[in-house]
């Protein structure tokens, strides 16, 4: 990283445009975030807290998340419900001939997986 003095010295017409401020204790946020504020009150400049920009966005993406999850479920169990009950219609119409293959020796293994 390098610092604004340290820019100046290659070049000193360069004005930087973006500064970050990193704060090692984070309760002391607030307070620094406040007086950034009132320093660059007179300029024509935006202060914005990343930090809760990016809690935001990635509530916002949790958010989605379990919305993408809850359709997947909700899909998954309509479709077992559906395989569920084409086998039982399998079961009710094959019955007979379910009893003669199991008449013939056939495992209920080997049944279920011919089903």
């Amino acid at each position: 990283m390098i610092t604004i003095d340290g820019i100046q010295r290659l070049n000193a017409e360069i004005i930087p445009n973006s500064l970050y401020l990193y704060v090692n204790d984070g309760s002391n946020l607030k307070s620094v975030f406040n007086e950034v504020k009132t320093v660059l009150s007179d300029k024509n400049a935006e202060v914005t807290n990343y930090q809760e920009y990016v809690s935001s966005t990635m509530h916002s993406i949790v958010t989605v998340m379990k919305a993408l999850c809850l359709v997947m479920l909700i899909t998954v169990l309509v479709l077992a419900m559906v395989l569920v009950l084409l086998i039982q219609a399998q079961l009710v119409r094959d019955k007979k001939i379910l009893g003669i293959y199991k008449a013939l020796g056939y495992t209920t293994g080997q049944l279920i997986q011919e089903i």
